[in-house]
């Protein structure tokens, strides 16, 4: 299995900290907020990870992160020339993926859980398909939730899968998918 890690956007929210450089730069606890999905993976056994990001920050990305020897794991980098989202991004990571199953994890999301329990189940089921993690939300309508179109939601949930959508919203996910695009 290989992982995947998303590391783009303009974090414009964040400004003027996010003016110089990429927020998943800026720290979290002792470290920069990129490597605690790069600790996940590691805990996982995902150790080939690529690594999308905006060619802005591109250049402090690759100096902090090199070759990923330091942390016992193999690192590509690819650049997302403008911000297209994360489905584009996704499209960069075909070729890395060559058929093998991915783990995505965003880079600014920090689980309050380890993921090497999911990754060895997802393993071990052998069947086609994907694994969406989400976790329930007391307050699932203070995040944001996808657009498309003149501002029609991507999905229409019915039923009880609208009420799990409605209380699952705003976390997003760590996803594993089989045989990667």
């Amino acid at each position: 299995m290989k992982g995947i890690i998303l590391a783009g956007g303009t974090a414009s929210r964040m400004r003027p900290l996010t003016d110089i450089t990429n927020k998943h730069l800026l720290p979290v606890g002792q470290v920069p907020m990129i490597y605690h999905p790069i600790a996940r993976f590691k805990r996982a056994g995902i150790l080939d990870v690529l690594i999308v990001t905006g060619r802005d920050h591109m250049g402090h990305i690759v100096q902090q992160l090199g070759s990923g020897s330091q942390f016992g794991m193999r690192f590509t980098f690819k650049v997302q020339d403008k911000p297209g989202g994360i489905a584009e991004a996704l499209g960069l990571a075909e070729d890395f993926a060559k058929g093998s199953s991915v783990a995505v994890h965003l880079g600014d999301n920090i689980f309050e859980r380890e993921i090497a329990d999911f990754v060895a189940e997802f393993r071990a089921a052998g069947e086609d398909g994907a694994m969406i993690l989400l976790r329930e939300s007391a307050r699932p309508g203070a995040f944001r939730r996808g657009r498309s179109g003149r501002g029609r939601s991507r999905a229409r949930d019915r039923g009880k899968a609208e009420k799990t959508a409605q209380q699952s919203r705003g976390d997003r996910p760590l996803l594993l998918r089989r045989r990667g695009f």
